[in-house]
């Protein structure tokens, strides 16, 4: 069974849990996506160092690797994910 999780969910997902504190990296939000679907299609590392990397150039967003931590964080907390990126059910949640 295959189910895919959008780009914009799993973008989502990462800069709330940056905005919890948390500090997430490719490993464990990979690893902590493909839990919250039991019974998908995994989600790989390297589709989630894909996110944080459109995270940084395509929206721009303040996300710096923190070495202590060993994951990623938004350098500025005031920072919000654009709403003309959100589509569907994930706009109209939103408003």
């Amino acid at each position: 069974m295959s189910c895919r999780m959008s780009r914009t969910q799993r973008l989502i997902h990462l800069v709330s849990a940056m905005k919890r504190g948390e500090f997430p990296n490719a490993a464990t939000a990979a690893a902590e996506l493909s839990r919250s679907r039991p019974g998908h299609a995994c989600i790989c590392r390297r589709t989630v160092q894909r996110d944080i990397e459109f995270l940084q150039l395509r929206l721009d967003a303040p996300v710096e690797y923190d070495p202590v931590r060993h994951g990623y964080r938004l350098t500025d907390s005031d920072w919000v994910y654009p709403l003309e990126h959100l589509q569907g059910d994930l706009l109209y949640a939103s408003l």
